[in-house]
């Protein structure tokens, strides 16, 4: 049988990021999400599958993230993500976790299938995990490791990075523990943003940690061939920012079915259990004006080259609107009518000391690395 050619649109998203659950059974200090343990706040296994099949058959997205909450807690009518996960050959899945639900059993499902990579979080080494993710938590995390290791299955690890934690999570100590004594095969640094419980911009790395995290990070990559993923320093490998459905980016769903533009931006104006009502479907959804307005931003700025850095190595991206231009983010929240997913988000945005320490984050950045003017 001759099969026709992949092609996938070009201005709809080629990922997919989706927290099936809110629930978590860990309560981390300055989490962005929630932490009950009900099913308060979840997608049915239904709305799941519709959603991920849609992305598959309408958008060709062929990579499905998995975060939450906490995603191996999500069930539904008797389903979980390995359901999903096992029921879409055809995807990759990566999941993002705390590790602690990971049983033997649940490694080799996850080896058998083939077709998921599971990206465990730690904060660091034992002490630092521990205390902000609860005592023992980093042995249990580290004990996931091992049992995806042993069944087979791919696993790498996650990384939230905060002005006092980035010389620890990039030190040679702790790049030897996960990459060669624990043989993870990848790894993802979050540079913290003040969102969620107990926000606080102060715990951003400040523009000159950023800007070693980018040299010290390249540096690993080089010198050691860890494959080490900075998701803001390195948005230079994707032309920029790739949130709100931008074509080659991807866009976020929520456990209540809000659309957001990013996982970091907690601003909704659509809601897709409401579209999937009407008769709609995801390309309702991608028009949303706060994403359609978002993709303007980054089209804009693209082209006048105001998000790459003309110093250093010339490849630095300031390409956040949020972190790195948070009044044109805000600004475009306001223009869209969008709300805010929570009410911690929601106080935020209406606090003129987290506007102005947003702001005077971005511009001092800009002009640490010799960002052009706007």
């Amino acid at each position: 049988m001759v099969t026709a050619p992949y092609h996938a649109d070009p201005d709809r998203p080629w990922l997919l990021a989706i927290a099936p659950t809110r629930s978590c059974n860990l309560s981390c200090a300055r989490c962005y999400a929630g932490s009950t343990g009900d099913a308060a706040g979840s997608l049915s296994f239904a709305e799941l599958d519709r959603i991920v099949t849609e992305a598959s058959d309408r958008w060709r997205v062929r990579t499905i993230v998995l975060t939450g909450g906490e995603p191996f807690l999500y069930h539904s009518g008797g389903a979980g993500v390995i359901d999903l996960i096992e029921r879409h050959p055809e995807l990759m899945f990566l999941i993002f976790t705390n590790g602690t639900l990971i049983d033997a059993r649940l490694a080799r499902r996850l080896a058998r299938a083939g077709n998921a990579a599971v990206a465990v979080s730690f904060e660091g080494m034992e002490r630092a995990t521990d205390e902000r993710r609860g005592p023992g938590v980093f042995g249990s995390a580290v004990r996931a490791l091992s049992l995806l290791k042993e069944a087979g299955a791919l696993s790498g690890i996650s990384m939230t990075v905060t002005r006092q934690s980035c010389e620890e999570l990039f030190s040679d100590a702790l790049l030897d523990f996960f990459f060669v004594e624990n043989a993870v095969s990848f790894g993802f640094v979050f540079q913290y943003m003040p969102e969620g419980r107990d926000a606080d911009p102060r715990l951003m790395p400040t523009p000159d940690q950023r800007l070693w995290l980018w040299e010290r990070s390249w540096q690993v990559v080089r010198d050691r061939g860890i494959l080490l993923f900075d998701f803001w320093n390195h948005g230079s490998l994707l032309g920029g920012c790739i949130a709100a459905g931008r074509g080659r980016g991807y866009l976020y769903i929520d456990w209540d079915g809000n659309v957001l533009p990013c996982v970091f931006a907690p601003f909704t104006d659509r809601n897709l259990k409401e579209v999937y009502a009407r008769g709609g479907g995801l390309d309702e959804a991608w028009a949303s004006p706060l994403l359609a307005s978002i993709r303007d931003w980054q089209q804009a700025h693209s082209q006048s080259g105001v998000v790459v850095s003309r110093g250093r190595d010339g490849g630095l991206m300031c390409a956040c609107p949020v972190r790195d231009h948070y009044a044109d983010f805000a600004e475009m929240v306001l223009a869209a009518g969008a709300a805010p997913t929570d009410a911690v988000t929601g106080s935020c945005m209406a606090s003129q000391d987290y506007h102005r320490m947003m702001v005077e984050h971005g511009r001092d950045l800009a002009e640490l690395v010799g960002a052009p003017d706007r």
